[in-house]
Formats: structure tokens, C-alpha cells, sequence
């Protein structure tokens, strides 16, 4: 593949040095709460045979009490990489489940 440059993977300093916010350092659970939603976000994408780039018309969340805080914090940069205007979340109860779900609308393909 001419022409593509290839980053180097960031080191572990560097990570931890971008998630340092108000001179405060991030929680890491804040990420692992993002990237759980948008895998599952991606799931319906993957299961409707659709790029992960097609555009989200409609989002709703479902996310444990225990964990919705981290989400809610994570929640535009979860929108922006899920290409979803906006995200809908919906707290789970305790004994209501543990994994955070999707209910997910897609943008209508384009005549080709």
C-alpha cells in the first residue's frame, strides 16, 4: 500500500498522559465502559452488513447503575466514533443484567 504511513502504537506514558484531565488522571474504567458500547454499537453495524462508518440515526443505551457514570462521561466521544448524532442512556437496575446493550437505527442506504 503506497503511500499509507503507519503510526507507531503510542506508549503507555502516552496514554496516561492524555487522560489527565484538570491535573486530575483519568479512570480507566471510563474507557473500558466506552469501548463496550461501541462494540456493541458496531455489532448492529456488523449485523446489518453495513460499514462501521454509516451514520447512526438513532441510539438508545442500556448501561448497569453501577457503570453509567463512566459512560455518561465518555458519551460525546462514543456519539463521534459511532457516528451517532446522539446518544439515548438507559439505566439498568441491579439483577436487570450486567453488559450494556444497544438498540440501534442505521441510515438508509443510498440508491445505488
Amino acid at each position: 500500500m503506497a503511500g499509507w504511513l503507519r503510526a507507531p502504537w503510542p506508549r503507555a506514558d502516552e496514554v496516561l498522559e492524555a487522560a489527565i484531565h484538570d491535573d486530575k488522571p483519568g479512570d480507566p474504567r471510563v474507557a473500558l465502559v466506552a469501548a463496550e458500547a461501541l462494540v456493541e454499537i458496531r455489532r448492529h453495524k456488523t449485523a446489518a452488513k453495513r460499514s462501521v462508518a454509516t451514520t447512526v440515526t438513532s441510539c438508545r443505551l442500556a448501561c448497569p447503575a453501577d457503570r453509567i457514570e463512566h459512560l455518561r462521561l465518555a458519551l460525546d466521544d462514543v456519539a463521534a466514533a459511532a457516528r451517532a448524532g446522539a446518544i439515548a442512556l438507559i439505566e439498568i437496575e441491579d439483577g436487570e443484567g450486567t453488559a450494556i446493550t444497544a438498540a440501534v437505527e442505521l441510515e438508509e442506504p443510498s440508491a445505488p
